[in-house]
């Protein structure tokens, strides 16, 4: 097989990513070149050993051009070799370097085995012996630095004991034949041992290799365990004083009630708790959110829905907050359509508006999507005090906040966290920008096919006003093993005119559907102890109840995984749930009787 001196450049084992095997084949290829390199000086040694004989033996004249020969030829094998000590140089093109490691061996190799063709038949019988012993001594200390390479150490081993064998045959020895089949033998040998010993340098190499990426992988572990523990001290941080503002607030508002109030006075404290319950509410959410993220369980719910209708949305329910600290609120979208899954797009760009309000004391917060050249651009920009540059990466880290004046307590520093995670799971792009002369400006960068120019007007969540559904008369079981959570629902379902009967263990709840055969609803908590969960009793009451709709209520975060994924059937409302959410849920139901 004919084989070229320079490969070309265009190789497939070129730069690019490659297989376990072709990663091994590089080191081995680069250890055997690198050998070569370092233990170039054993060479002179031999050199020197031959120059010896030929001046005992008195052929100095016909060894010393033959000599110098392969002092040359290996001094140029070095010059060649020595850029493959780089494994840089050899992963750019794997194929030149053992093409060139190969006929770099070869010229030299064939320059030793001439000489004893031309020089053993001039020469007595002890010179014959005392070049072969130093050959074949050569040919196994060679085994160090080309064993690696079985090809090249084959082409080796075959020109020392070829040269050496015709050299015994040109000469007049009776035991020449002998000694040319011993050599012929002794490189079969040799071949074989470098086989074996290709195999051990390949295992050394692939468990040095193996060793490197755990290593490898063990560090970046270690400092996602690092980042993990830093992220759960700067929760536990800001936990220990955000969580409590509001706990510490409705504490002492409860205080106040126990006294006998007036009637407007009483409203007053009312809406003071309730702000302390949204706060509460708030953060809650936020971790939860983070949770549902990190369980990678999420599956967006993509279909075709109106920017300007997620703007709106979006833009309306921040429109109060947005006033309380007299901003403007401002937003503009062309008639585009995303395909997206609307809920978590109105969460992401629900996040960046609360953030923008959250550090802006003055100005204004504009929210604005341009389409242009394939892309469609959806922009947060603000007044307020702005990201440093260097800070723009840590922004994303879970409870990561900026000390900041505009700071009051309010959020656990997840709403960007979140966006991130977001953007990510929705194939979205996000960035952060300064916003002249003063603020911050996010953008979100959706690409083609997942936009297009609106094909219609009609908006995919109808915005106008219902009047609430009267849930009077509706009778619902409620069975929950915590006491405190069964009274207050329990006492809103009164407040809603329901017939509210509860239950605080399974077997209670069954008696009572014995006992109230006609019940319209079940709410029940998901955990309910080692003999049965939320859902198992909710079918289990059916078979009094029949086909009775029924709910959850829970604050583990993976139940309402679970029903997204459709392993739960009935509807899951994460602790703690709003007073609206229930109540949508409850009049969904008295509209499906």
């Amino acid at each position: 097989m004919k084989i070229p001196l320079f490969a070309s450049s265009s190789s497939a084992e070129s730069v690019g990513e490659l297989a376990p095997g072709q990663k091994i084949d590089q080191l081995q290829l680069h250890f055997t070149i690198d050998r070569s390199v370092k233990n170039s000086w054993s060479v002179g040694v031999l050199s020197v050993f031959l120059l010896l004989i030929a001046t005992k033996h008195h052929f100095i004249k016909n060894a010393l051009i033959w000599i110098i020969l392969i002092i040359i030829f290996y001094s140029l094998r070095v010059y060649f070799l020595w850029p493959g000590t780089k494994l840089g140089n050899i992963k750019k093109n794997l194929m030149l370097w053992r093409n060139r490691l190969f006929w770099m061996t070869f010229f030299p190799a064939a320059t030793v085995a001439a000489g004893p063709v031309f020089i053993f038949p001039s020469i007595n019988e002890s010179a014959q012996q005392q070049l072969t012993l130093v050959i074949c001594c050569w040919l196994s200390g060679s085994m160090a630095v080309l064993g690696a390479e079985p090809r090249v150490y084959k082409m080796y081993a075959s020109l020392f004991a070829g040269g050496l064998a015709i050299g015994w045959i040109f000469t007049e020895n009776e035991f020449r034949l002998e000694s040319a089949v011993l050599l012929i033998l002794y490189a079969i040998v040799m071949i074989g041992f470098s086989k074996n010993f290709s195999t051990l340098i390949g295992e050394g190499i692939r468990i040095r290799d193996i060793n490197a990426r755990l290593v490898q992988e063990l560090s970046i572990a270690r400092d996602a365990a690092e980042e993990a523990n830093l992220a759960k001290s700067r929760f536990l941080a800001l936990a220990s004083h955000d969580l409590r503002q509001p706990l510490h607030a409705l504490t002492l508002l409860n205080g106040v009630l126990k006294r006998a109030q007036s009637i407007e006075r009483t409203q007053e404290i009312s809406l003071q708790m309730s702000s302390s319950l949204d706060s509460l509410a708030r953060l809650f959410e936020s971790i939860l959110d983070l949770s549902k993220l990190d369980a990678a369980e999420l599956t967006p719910d993509l279909h075709w829905v109106s920017l300007n209708t997620l703007l709106r949305r979006v833009c309306d329910d921040c429109g109060a907050a947005a006033h309380a600290k007299q901003l403007q609120l401002q937003w503009h979208a062309p008639p585009v359509e995303l395909h997206t899954d609307p809920e978590l797009f109105e969460r992401l760009v629900r996040n960046l508006v609360d953030n923008a309000i959250k550090f802006t004391n003055h100005g204004t917060v504009q929210v604005e999507a341009t389409s242009a050249a394939g892309m469609c651009v959806l922009s947060v920009a603000d007044t307020g005090v702005g990201i440093p540059r260097h800070l723009r990466d840590l922004v994303f880290k879970e409870y990561y906040q900026i000390n900041s004046e505009n700071r009051r307590g309010d959020g656990l520093g997840l709403g960007l966290a979140i966006v991130r995670k977001l953007a990510h799971l929705l194939g979205i792009a996000v960035s952060i920008h300064e916003n002249q002369p003063h603020g911050t400006r996010f953008e979100l960068q959706i690409s083609l096919p997942n936009w297009q120019v609106a094909q219609t007007c009609v908006e995919s969540f109808p915005m106008a006003h219902q009047e609430p559904i009267s849930l009077s008369g509706m009778t619902v079981l409620c069975i929950d093993d915590d006491v405190a959570s069964l009274n207050a629902t329990q006492a809103l379902l009164r407040e809603w005119q329901c017939i509210p009967l509860t239950a605080d263990s399974p077997e209670s709840a069954q008696r009572i559907a014995q006992r109230h055969p006609h019940i319209d609803v079940v709410l029940s908590d998901y955990a309910l102890g080692a003999s049965m969960h939320g859902e198992q009793l909710i079918h289990a009451l059916r078979k009094h109840l029949g086909e009775v709709p029924g709910a959850l209520l829970t604050g583990d975060a993976m139940a309402a995984l679970e029903h997204q994924a459709g392993r739960i059937e009935f509807p899951v409302l994460t602790k703690p749930v709003q007073a609206t959410e229930l109540r949508r849920l409850l009049e969904v139901f008295k509209e499906m009787k």
